[in-house]
């Protein structure tokens, strides 16, 4: 391959990220949003984790 075809290529996958992160910047995270999503996912986890550790201590009594 021609290094120049190479060169442009790379350039224009840089702009290409630069427009994304352009696009992201734009829409800031809701933090509400982000919030929630945390206690939807730790809550169980949580549980899971809790119940687990009650159950193995069952087996050693």
């Amino acid at each position: 391959m021609n290094p120049l075809n190479l060169l442009k290529r790379a350039e224009n996958a840089m702009n290409t990220n630069t427009n994304l992160n352009r696009e992201l910047d734009a829409h800031p995270t809701n933090k509400l949003l982000l919030g929630v999503f945390w206690i939807y996912a730790i809550v169980p986890l949580a549980w899971g984790v809790i119940n687990t550790l009650v159950q193995a201590s069952k087996l050693f009594q």
